[in-house]
C-alpha cells in the first residue's frame, strides 16, 4: 500500500483514497480487475475527481493479492466480505487476454 499509505488515505493530487470508497468495498471483482490489470484515466473516488494511472499487480501470486485486498476490505473501519486466492485466480483467468488497464468507464466507476 505504499502509494496509498499506511493509513489508506492516499497522497493529495497524486492517489486517491482507500478509505470509505466503493472502489475497495464494493464488487470484489472491481477491486480485484483493478489491481490485477491496472486503471487508466479520469475517476470519482468519494466525489472527487482523479486522472491518474495505478500500475497493475498481475505479477503478484493470486494468494498475496488476495491477503492485500482483504487488508483493504477489513480495515480502517471497513466490515467488506475477505477475497480468497480463489476469487482472484478466477477473475485472472476470466480476463486473461487482457493487455490494457481498466477505465471507469469500462468498471461503472461506482464512486461516480
Amino acid at each position: 500500500l505504499p502509494c496509498h499509505l499506511a493509513s489508506g488515505l492516499g497522497v493529495p493530487n497524486a492517489y486517491p483514497t482507500l478509505v470509505g470508497t466503493s472502489w475497495t468495498i464494493g464488487d470484489p471483482d472491481l477491486l480485484i480487475k483493478v489491481t490485477l490489470h491496472g486503471l487508466q484515466g479520469p475517476i470519482m473516488v468519494n466525489g472527487r475527481r482523479w486522472n491518474a494511472m495505478m500500475m497493475p499487480l498481475g505479477n503478484l501470486p493470486d494468494a498475496e493479492i488476495a491477503e492485500a485486498l482483504t487488508h483493504i476490505r477489513t480495515s480502517w473501519g471497513h466490515t467488506a466480505s475477505p477475497i480468497t486466492a480463489d476469487q482472484v485466480a478466477a477473475v485472472r483467468a476470466q480476463h486473461a487476454g487482457r493487455t490494457k488497464p481498466w477505465t471507469a468507464a469500462e468498471l461503472g466507476n461506482p464512486d461516480g
